[in-house]
């Protein structure tokens, strides 16, 4: 098993747009690399979502494929079913907390948000994840921030 880290990410500011890709960057690694061992149904979606590799993969110029590889090597190194469960589990709760922010975000009209994530870093394999509840300090509404400090 490599080493892992967790981490709170800086302040970022996040449109919808990437809110939605990480949310779906979460459940590709659930659906393609801990419910199966599909390195090309991952790198397909990562194709689609390329933007966020600069953000996911702590590799520079990082291509969808090598990310999907390291991704797979990385879940395929836990240990245990268990391990397996646990890191799967906080996987989907960064994924819940995605998909709450994006709600908020579409039916109040905000265009952004600063929020910051907990990480889970994969520091041997090189990528990182959302894991868990992220906090939102403000959202942009009609040109505006307005303060929330809301936990998703």
């Amino acid at each position: 098993m490599g080493i892992r880290k967790e981490y709170w990410s800086n302040a970022e500011t996040l449109s919808a747009q990437k809110v939605a890709n990480l949310a779906i960057y979460n459940q590709s690694v659930i659906d393609y690399a801990f419910n199966t061992s599909n390195q090309t149904a991952l790198s397909n979606t990562l194709n689609g979502i390329s933007t966020l590799l600069s953000f996911i993969s702590l590799i520079p110029g990082a291509q969808a494929a090598g990310v999907a590889g390291s991704i797979i090597t990385g879940v395929s190194g836990l240990i245990s079913g268990s391990e397996k469960t646990m890191v799967a589990n906080v996987i989907k709760n960064g994924k819940t907390s995605l998909s709450n922010i994006l709600i908020d975000m579409n039916a109040n009209g905000w265009t952004d948000v600063v929020a910051v994530m907990p990480l889970l870093e994969f520091v041997d394999e090189k990528w990182i994840v959302v894991q868990g509840t992220c906090f939102v300090y403000c959202y942009k509404k009609n040109g505006s921030w307005v303060d929330i400090n809301k936990n998703y």
